[in-house]
């Protein structure tokens, strides 16, 4: 091969990162302004956090529920397999019992870092995101 063309391959295997599409900055807009899927996202991250650890809590953001399908996003790609492969069963099945909330079927995790983070409501009645204010 060619120089440039070996400089071609180089440039065109380069991981990307994922750009979101027009639909979704759209919905992600809508969904703002009126507050109702920020509404839902905190009511599941609420009720989610008492069942994960530490870990999962630092490295995943609940990113959008469509359909039944709670997206959850993971801030690192490489551990994106590993946190789908420990708990995605485990997310389903806590979810399939929760009243009250969004009916949710399935989990998703896909790579990104914005969304609904999970914090843990200590017993004091404050949770940690107060806690700093």
């Amino acid at each position: 091969m060619s120089e440039e063309q070996l400089s071609w391959v180089q440039r065109n295997r380069a991981r990307r990162r994922r750009t979101t599409t027009v639909g979704e900055r759209v919905l992600s807009l809508a969904w703002g302004l009126d507050g109702e899927a920020d509404t839902a996202l905190q009511q599941v991250a609420d009720y989610l956090a008492p069942h994960t650890d530490e870990p999962f809590r630092e490295q995943c953001r609940l990113a959008a529920i469509r359909s039944g399908v709670l997206v959850i996003n993971v801030a690192e790609h490489g551990q994106v397999f590993g946190i789908r492969a420990q708990w995605r069963s485990r997310l389903e099945s806590v979810l399939r019992v929760a009243h009250g909330m969004p009916a949710i079927r399935q989990v998703h995790f896909a790579w990104g870092d914005h969304g609904v983070q999970l914090h843990i409501i200590p017993a004091s009645g404050l949770d940690d995101r107060s806690a700093g204010r």
